[in-house]
């Protein structure tokens, strides 16, 4: 039995490893708790390293950040949030994008220095990592707003927009006043740790995942990435 897909997919085992395994204070489980009991509105949400702190600073200064949830990566809050009935967004991005910058974050987290060699048991856990948990998407198309991430960085204002509908809040007339100070205030903030597993982009970053990208290809797994990621283009704001 897979215990780490039973825990981040069931429900029911999720709120176990809320109720017990958290700390009281743990950041992540306060962001639960908004889930489960609170009064949440939005649950903001994507694979790792596909724009998601980037869209949750945005709608965290248009909408009551108190009411936005973001951040869970794994598909049991996700399926806590519709039964509860919160508008659930999810930014999708290229799977080679993604998983390289993933395999950067992985050994800032880990304090790990970025070796030569790739570590193909690390790398082959986040391209299933990405399957596992877009295909949740496919599925469930229907119930969540798809935002591609390319959209996002590239046509902020539109995406923003789109999601303001989604949810039914009205479009404030000084919204692109506001979104444009938020892009501005997400990059001076990020800009002061800027390493290579952070979300703004460097030459070095790049460098790197170029590496990394050619082991991604390499991997069985990832051609069904990208088959899963084309179907789910179909359906992107």
């Amino acid at each position: 039995m897979n215990f780490r897909k039973l825990f981040s997919e069931n429900i029911f085992f999720y709120k176990l490893y809320y109720k017990f395994y958290l700390q009281r204070k743990n950041k992540k489980r306060r962001k639960i708790k908004k889930i489960i009991n609170d009064n949440a509105l939005v649950f903001s949400t994507g694979y790792q390293r596909s724009g998601n702190t980037f869209l949750a600073f945005i709608l965290a200064e248009v909408i009551n950040k108190e009411r936005l949830v973001s951040h869970l990566h794994k598909i049991a809050p996700i399926k806590i949030a519709l039964k509860k009935g919160l508008y659930v967004v999810v930014v999708v991005r290229n799977p080679n994008e993604s998983i390289s910058s993933a395999y950067l974050k992985y050994h800032e987290m880990h304090n790990v220095k970025m070796e030569t060699k790739i570590n193909n048991k690390i790398l082959t856990k986040l391209i299933n990592d990405y399957y596992s948990f877009n295909k949740y998407f496919l599925i469930n198309k229907e119930k969540v707003l798809l935002i591609d991430f390319n959209n996002l960085i590239k046509d902020t204002n539109f995406v923003v927009k789109d999601i303001l509908k989604f949810i039914n809040i009205d479009i404030a007339e000084n919204l692109d006043e506001n979104i444009q100070k938020s892009i501005n205030n997400y990059i001076k903030k990020k800009s002061l740790k800027n390493t290579i597993g952070s979300s703004l982009p460097s030459e070095e970053k790049e460098a790197l995942k170029s590496l990394i990208k050619k082991h991604v290809l390499k991997n069985q797994k990832f051609n069904e990435c990208i088959d899963l990621y084309d179907k789910l283009k179909y359906r992107f704001v």
